[in-house]
């Protein structure tokens, strides 16, 4: 945003937005970036963050962390003042930064990260928010017992990999196999052109097998080319190998930092091969993409079709440091087959992944008219666990918007509650391709403006032709008729806006 000022003037910018914070590690985190250019005269600098919760808030911090693009330590701006927390009730926190800049010597960037947690009862399974006969269950419950379970670590072992990189792959492995369960297995594979293993089963976790197994990286030479669809084959023919338990879980670490070098395996045929694969084995794959080279269209498309999630490494990154996180999060989870009572397409369904991960939430959405209980008030959540089934219990009338998000008045918490509710029912709908229901999503979508596979717009000149070829669907690039027609039919009058993409896939849209 660019505007014009005069001297000794200022300018106020009030930005507001709706941002649904997911906790990772038992922590929230909320980043405000500051940026000033080499040149500017920054004579005041004002950050006010005002927090609220519906519970106690806990483990509170915030920090000023450095970009990596700044100049070494002897030449940065210098700081005058630190982030203050002021903590006017248990629930309410008010975060303050100022400090006067001066004439800005080098580029200046900075990250205000707001860190915190939220205190909860032991026995509750998370917090409520409803609204007339619609809420939000942030599903967190406490004092699981985790699963075994059977790793598979496909490393990536092609040239492109030698030096440091794969000096940080070894590292990180050995301090994630130091953090796991005594109860679990694991195996590593390297792959280039063909897969290499050190073992023909998964063994259990001990400091001999660790050695051995990494004496394998000793053994085998890499190789320029890398096949990624054999090396998933044969991460999911290991686990099939592997004693069958319904108690332990199959998960696949799987890192590469380049793309399929055999021409005639395309991405789709990896991806078709890899649902056959893996529908009788169930593992989850968690998905490493190495420096921007690697597939990540490819690994996320794993990740979103088993369950598991993908982690994108920059090149300015702690490669050891960011694999041994991401491992943090995902080594096992504590409840698998998270299920609701009542049909899920009008009830109740997840924002988030099937499973129920430590220091993580996931996010379930109900409708109240069609909770399936005795006293109409009560949602059931069941799930297996490391002990078996297991049920968990949400009272509803234990919590309401009116009184969980602070800082807004009754309208504006009403308006926020029913946009959000909206923005859920058209991820759902895209999410479980639920055609049915194509024309209610629309609604909404056009309704609150949200960016979707239907309503995705780009401006032409408001000249005759546009208007007519508006009219007549032709020459805009719009692949699906039928998306098309029931755009039009939303639309009240003739506009000079088409749509332009209607194929986008679901990852690029929230």
């Amino acid at each position: 945003m660019a505007v014009p000022m005069a001297a000794l003037s200022k300018a106020q910018f009030n930005l507001t937005y709706n941002y649904l914070l997911h906790r990772q590690n038992n922590k929230y985190k909320f980043p405000v970036y500051l940026f000033f250019r080499q040149g500017q005269y920054v004579d005041d600098v004002a950050v006010n963050t005002y927090l609220w919760e519906p519970t106690e808030i806990i483990g509170t911090s915030v920090n000023l962390l450095k970009e990596h693009n700044m100049p070494v330590a002897s030449i940065e701006q210098k700081l005058k003042s630190d982030p203050k927390i002021h903590r006017k009730s248990p629930n309410n926190i008010h975060i303050t930064y100022k400090t006067s800049l001066g004439m800005i010597s080098n580029l200046f960037t900075r990250n205000l990260l707001l860190e915190y947690s939220l205190k909860q009862n032991r026995k509750s399974s998370g917090n409520v928010l409803w609204n007339n006969k619609e809420g939000l269950i942030f599903f967190s419950p406490r004092r699981l017992k985790a699963f075994p379970k059977d790793i598979i670590f496909t490393i990536d072992y092609t040239d492109s990999m030698k030096g440091e990189k794969l000096s940080e792959v070894k590292k990180a492995l050995s301090s994630i196999l130091r953090m796991t369960s005594p109860k679990d297995r694991f195996k590593i594979l390297l792959y280039n052109k063909d897969v290499y293993q050190w073992s023909y089963g998964l063994l259990p976790v001990s400091s001999r097998n660790i050695k051995v197994a990494f004496a394998l990286f000793k053994k085998i030479m890499p190789s320029d080319t890398s096949d990624l669809n054999l090396a998933i084959e044969e991460s999911l023919k290991q686990l099939k190998k592997s004693a069958s338990n319904k108690k332990r879980v199959r998960v696949v670490y799987f890192l590469t930092d380049g793309w399929q070098s055999m021409p005639h395996i395309k991405r789709h045929k990896i991806t078709k091969s890899f649902r056959e694969a893996n529908k009788d084995c169930k593992a989850i794959f968690f998905t490493v993409a190495l420096y921007p080279k690697a597939d990540y269209v490819l690994l996320k498309t794993l990740s979103n079709l088993s369950g598991g999630k993908t982690l994108r490494i920059t090149e300015k990154q702690n490669i050891s440091k960011a694999m041994v996180n991401f491992y943090k999060e995902m080594r096992t989870p504590l409840l698998t087959n998270l299920s609701t009572v009542g049909p899920y397409y009008n009830t109740s369904y997840y924002v988030g992944l099937k499973d129920y991960y430590k220091g993580s939430e996931n996010i379930l959405y109900f409708n109240k008219a069609n909770v399936n209980s005795s006293d109409g008030s009560t949602l059931y959540v069941y799930s297996d666990s490391a002990n078996g089934a297991v049920k968990f219990k949400s009272t509803i009338e234990d919590s309401h918007i009116e009184d969980n998000i602070g800082g807004l008045n009754s309208v504006q918490r009403k308006n926020f509650m029913a946009k959000y509710l909206d923005f859920l029912f058209v991820r759902m709908v895209i999410d479980r391709k639920l055609k049915a229901r194509e024309e209610e999503a629309i609604d909404k979508a056009t309704k609150n403006g949200f960016l979707t596979p239907w309503t995705y717009m780009s401006a032409l000149p408001s000249t005759y032709d546009a208007v007519q070829n508006l009219v007549t669907g032709e020459h805009f690039g719009c692949r699906d008729r039928n998306t098309w027609k029931r755009l039009h039919r939303i639309r009240s009058r003739r506009s000079s806006f088409h749509c332009q993409h209607p194929w986008i896939e679901k990852t690029s849209l929230f």
